[in-house]
């Protein structure tokens, strides 16, 4: 019992310090660095940059390609960088498919720990 408890507060304190170390690497940027739109919600964290997309309607194709259009305006500025995004709103299946297929991960916005 107490080898569990061990495990169970070993994990917790594991998932802290991450935690912890992602909120400390992880920088606001500004979005016209890349030519974006000001409403655009950009983090930098090592070498990957973080697209925040905080809505409740779903992402549908046509939001698919205005992504692309902004990851590929990140790569004309800082080539090689991964971009990802994180959500808190539905994402239709091809949509998600379509990103996927270019290179671009898309997270839940709740496994994302933003800095103050």
């Amino acid at each position: 019992m107490g080898i569990i408890n061990f495990h169970s507060r070993f994990k917790l304190f594991k998932e802290l310090i991450l935690g912890l170390y992602f909120i400390y690497n992880m920088i606001k940027i500004d979005p016209k660095k890349y030519n974006l739109s000001t409403r655009i919600v950009l983090f930098k964290r090592n070498n990957e940059i973080i697209i925040v997309l905080d809505r409740k309607s779903r992402i549908i194709m046509k939001d698919g390609h205005r992504i692309i259009d902004q990851f590929q305006s990140i790569q004309n500025i800082e080539p090689g960088v991964s971009v990802s995004v994180f959500t808190s709103a539905p994402v239709c299946s091809k949509t998600r498919s379509y990103l996927n297929k270019n290179g671009i991960e898309l997270m839940d916005l709740d496994e994302l720990i933003l800095p103050e």
